[in-house]
């Protein structure tokens, strides 16, 4: 993920089958520990949307696709722009 004051965020997201969530990240050129945040992901009712609780400071929805998880910006868009690939998390 893109990174204001470093050289990107090396990003995990876990979804979980009890529809909880593991997001873990790591600033890249910092001397930071890993962040880890748990909780549990909200479905948007016939939609590929979810958003994930416990994120109170960071964008917390998400688009899931097959083969990847896209955030999406604080309205809920999908982010556009150049930028925009680094935004996609791909499935492992």
């Amino acid at each position: 993920m893109p990174c204001a004051d470093c050289q990107g965020i090396e990003t995990t997201l876990t979804l979980h089958a009890d529809s909880s969530y593991t997001l873990k990240q790591i600033y890249q050129g910092k001397d930071a520990a890993a962040t880890v945040t748990q909780g549990d992901i909200n479905w948007k009712s016939d939609s590929n949307i979810i958003s994930l609780t416990n994120l109170e400071d960071a964008p917390n929805r998400f688009a899931i696709t097959e083969s990847s998880v896209r955030q999406l910006d604080a309205n809920g868009q999908v982010i556009e722009g150049s930028l925009a690939s680094t935004y996609q998390l791909k499935k492992q």
